[in-house]
């Protein structure tokens, strides 16, 4: 039987490679979950404390979605005016 704390990053790792996410973000968050391991919490308290770090956790996931999201709308914005302004010169060629 798998370990709790192996089953959480097991699903924050599948959700992080189906959103192609392309930082430290997911390192960060084994970070949060060795130091929690290692800390003397008794498992029931250890336990809430895992749960209790998803919403941070998503969080983290979520701003660094938004932020990927927002270069890549940016990009595609950038390359629309260029091709834009590349059919318009080239009408204007035409004349």
């Amino acid at each position: 039987m798998k370990a709790v704390l192996e089953v959480i990053l097991e699903r924050y790792q599948e959700i992080y490679d189906e959103l192609q996410l392309n930082s430290d973000v997911m390192d960060n968050i084994r970070q949060h979950f060795a130091v929690l391991k290692e800390s003397d919490l008794e498992p029931a308290y250890l336990m809430d404390a895992y749960k209790a770090s998803g919403e941070d956790n998503n969080a983290k996931i979520n701003c660094r979605l938004f932020l990927q999201e927002k270069v890549y709308q940016q990009n595609i914005l950038a390359l629309k005016k260029q091709i834009y302004s590349s059919v318009i010169l080239q009408e204007m060629l035409k004349y």
